[in-house]
């Protein structure tokens, strides 16, 4: 053989074997596509029970204020206080509700409890906030 036939050999060669290796390439990356295409539903499940899992194992809290206040005492006073009030307010906060409440649920209660005195504070006033005209003191 001369060394015209064997440069030939050689591009055919070459040329068979680019023509492998590209079909190779397609084939692998059709099957990777199929792959994929054929794992998606799962990964989107699996996506959305890892959501469901986490709202059931640490969701937000919900704070639920009670709108009753109660008043425990009103009381009618001899002095220039014209009224006191004693109040409570009950503020309850809820973790872990859903499917599983009974046995992951948590809950905070908070009982905020208060004296309101409406009136005027006299140890303030001095002889100048006062003035007399005719019988009556101002």
């Amino acid at each position: 053989m001369d060394k015209k036939q064997w440069v030939m050999i050689i591009v055919i060669v070459f040329i068979i074997l680019i023509i492998f290796v590209g079909t190779q390439f397609f084939l692998l990356q059709t099957a990777r596509q199929y792959t994929l295409d054929a794992l998606a539903p799962l990964q989107n499940a699996n996506l959305q029970l890892k959501t469901q899992v986490a709202n059931i194992l640490n969701p937000t809290p919900t704070i639920v204020p009670d709108p009753v206040t109660i008043i425990h005492e009103i009381r009618s006073l001899a002095r220039l206080e014209t009224i006191q009030y004693s109040i409570e307010k009950i503020i309850t906060a809820e973790v872990g509700q859903g499917a599983f409440s009974f046995l992951l649920g948590d809950k905070l209660l908070f009982v905020g409890h208060g004296t309101v005195i409406a009136g005027v504070d006299l140890a303030k006033m001095t002889s100048a906030d006062m003035y007399l005209e005719g019988n009556t003191l101002y």
